[in-house]
């Protein structure tokens, strides 16, 4: 990754979270927060390398895939910890973070281009560095925000902020190649409440996706259970975090998340448990899973955490991780295992020189 010292401008658009529970799911009686990894102190995890975003990543099968915006603002990948390096030829250029998700057995990045588009690579050998050419995302995007993708089944969603401030997303379906074989177009939410009704498995969901949002912000879907109702985090206007209903709770709308904690960046989101696939009520990892953590940088220029035992329905209030006040001007990016979460950031080196300027730093973090 290059090396030269240059500031990144603040992330103004909110990230949020949206998480599936199960609509049957009795929140009395759910065990407290389940022990995890002892907490640890900021340390440099890409060593020389410096960013302009928090590294994102994901870990399938116990293999980790991090992506991470260059200081040339190239997007540069490693694996397993290894080094950083150029990711894809052709259209690699971009002003924000890239996105990572897996899509079934396949690791796609995506990412916003100097002319708006958004454009994407899947890997085709991690050890190798070899992804596919970066292709654009059919369509204009015309997108003024970094792209946001969540995963369903063999579709992959993709969301973005568009010139005229209005979220709008694209369903992409690929075949084994990395080729696409049928795509939407890009789609503006609806305005007004919209119920549905069905069984599981009828694709209520992805119906959802496409217009279930009120806010005008890109996603980040995390799912609690593999059941169909949709949550959402996501930063307002007025900076605080704000979560979706439940379902049964449509008429409450969007309610802020307690503790009045106010953000300069997007709002990122993780959960414990199972990162491939999710557990219903029963199993005995469903609590795990149902602990979520929240961060952003907050009006103060440091990094602020809220986390919570029952997916979202209660929290614990923002705070300070513990250890040495960390810096950013970017979103933080969470990553998470069975039992643990990792918070990744960019380094604020004019506000505190504990490390060099874009630095990227990290730190485990408990729920």
């Amino acid at each position: 990754m290059a090396k030269q010292d240059s500031r990144r401008g603040t992330v103004k658009w909110g990230r949020a979270l949206a998480s599936i529970a199960g609509a049957t799911l009795v929140l009395s009686g759910i065990p407290g927060r389940a022990a995890i990894a002892a907490e640890t102190d900021w340390s440099n995890i890409a060593g020389p390398s410096r960013g302009f975003s928090a590294i994102a990543k994901v870990t399938v099968g116990g293999n980790t895939f991090e992506v991470v915006r260059g200081t040339d603002n190239g997007v540069w990948f490693r694996y397993n910890g290894g080094d950083f390096r150029p990711l894809g030829a052709g259209h690699s250029q971009t002003v924000d973070e890239p996105a990572i998700v897996q899509l079934q057995d396949r690791i796609v990045v995506s990412h916003r281009g100097l002319d708006g588009q958004i454009y994407y690579s899947f890997l085709q050998s991690p050890s190798a560095n070899m992804w596919t050419q970066w292709a654009r995302v059919p369509g204009d995007a015309w997108s003024v925000s970094g792209p946001s993708m969540v995963a369903i089944g063999p579709d992959l969603y993709v969301d973005v902020v568009q010139q005229d401030e209005q979220m709008a997303d694209i369903a992409l379906r690929f075949d084994s190649n990395g080729n696409i074989n049928s795509a939407s177009s890009w789609t503006k939410p609806y305005r007004s409440p919209i119920l549905l009704v069905g069984p599981p498995g009828v694709g209520k969901t992805s119906l959802a996706h496409s217009i279930g949002h009120a806010v005008t912000r890109p996603i980040t879907r995390m799912s609690l259970s593999g059941q169909t109702e949709i949550r959402d985090y996501f930063v307002g206007t007025d900076k605080a975090v704000y979560v979706g209903a439940r379902a049964g709770q449509i008429s409450k709308g969007a309610q802020k998340v307690p503790g009045g904690g106010l953000c300069d960046s997007g709002v990122s989101a993780a959960r414990l448990g199972y990162q491939d696939y999710t557990v219903g009520p029963g199993h005995p990892m469903y609590n795990q899973q149902l602990q979520t953590l929240l961060s952003c940088i907050g009006t103060d220029g440091l990094v602020w955490t809220n986390s919570s035992s029952d997916g979202g329905d209660t929290w614990h209030g923002w705070q300070h991780p513990s250890g040495t006040p960390a810096v950013s001007t970017s979103t933080p990016s969470i990553s998470a295992t069975q039992s643990s979460f990792q918070i990744t950031i960019r380094w604020d080196g004019t506000k505190s020189a504990q490390y060099p300027d874009n630095t990227e730093v990290g730190k485990r973090v408990n729920p």
